[in-house]
């Protein structure tokens, strides 16, 4: 928590609006940074980071929907039709999040992630398949 306090300067988000910190970044500004990268909203939007992320830990990582969806703040009612607890699950997301950092760190180490020296932003890859079951297997080391 010391490195995000660090990082936010005490405000509550990590990347806040350029016009007030009391509001996130938008996605508008993410994409054209994206764009800025050399990406084509062809190739990857903000939003899509969301969308891989969730279908990674749930196909991937084996991690429980709900736990997903909570992380995601999507809205999420239980049987009696009551709206999303942010502190439900909190130790099990706690978790999940440290799989999927460890399965993304695995990815770099694997070589999965291994930046062009193109400028376009390409990622090139090795073999993909051991580079993923690599980084599934770091991943799985931090949920034991």
């Amino acid at each position: 928590m010391g490195i995000l306090n660090d990082l936010t300067d005490t405000g509550r988000y990590v990347f806040p609006s350029e016009r007030s910190r009391e509001r996130p970044i938008s996605d508008n500004t993410l994409n054209a940074v994206l764009r800025r990268l050399g990406y084509s909203k062809d190739q990857v939007t903000a939003h899509g980071f969301r969308a891989t992320a969730r279908t990674l830990l749930a196909e991937t990582l084996h991690q429980r929907p709900e736990l997903i969806e909570h992380q995601l703040t999507h809205m999420v009612r239980d049987p009696l039709g009551r709206a999303y607890n942010r502190t439900q699950f909190l130790r099990e997301r706690q978790r999940m999040m440290q799989r999927w950092a460890d399965y993304l760190d695995g990815l770099k180490v694997a070589g999965l992630m291994e930046p062009r020296s193109s400028h376009d932003g390409s990622v090139v890859s090795s073999d993909k398949n051991t580079a993923a079951n690599s980084a599934i297997q770091l991943a799985g080391k931090s949920a034991t």
